[in-house]
């Protein structure tokens, strides 16, 4: 006896990591990566992790999970890198999050930075949204 049922397709699509080959950026990750000369590279704001395998971005850079932020940062909201309250002071340009405050630090209270980057996210939000097309970035 032959049962029919119907073809069932399992479509995976696989972004790559930091250094893998592409032909267009929408070939690497989302958020952190562009395609430059055939290789997916950290796009402005982001840069390697420690082990070499994976962009993450600074301080105010977009995000959607934890694991996509620097050391002792997490995603807040699913939208922006912020630093962990344990290590409320970046230094390094937003590339480090330290628990007082650095000699070379700017006079901003922490949290202060955050809510001009997230006014520049909702701009980029509403423009997106009017144009139907690629946000500058």
């Amino acid at each position: 006896m032959l049962l029919s049922s119907p073809c069932k397709f399992i479509v995976v699509v696989i972004f790559t990591e930091w250094r893998q080959q592409c032909h267009f950026t929408r070939d690497c990750r989302a958020l952190a990566y562009n395609c430059v000369d055939g290789l997916c590279e950290c796009a402005p704001g982001y840069r390697p992790d420690t082990t070499n395998e994976t962009c993450v971005g600074a301080i105010g850079r977009r995000c959607m999970y934890d694991n996509h932020c620097v050391r002792r940062a997490y995603c807040k909201g699913q939208l922006v890198c912020t630093c962990m309250e344990e290590y409320p002071y970046e230094s390094e340009g937003g590339w480090l999050c330290e628990d007082e405050p650095s000699s070379q630090q700017s006079n901003h209270l922490p949290g202060e930075r955050l809510v001009f980057i997230t006014s520049q996210f909702l701009a980029w939000i509403t423009y997106y949204t009017s144009w139907h097309h690629s946000p500058p970035i």
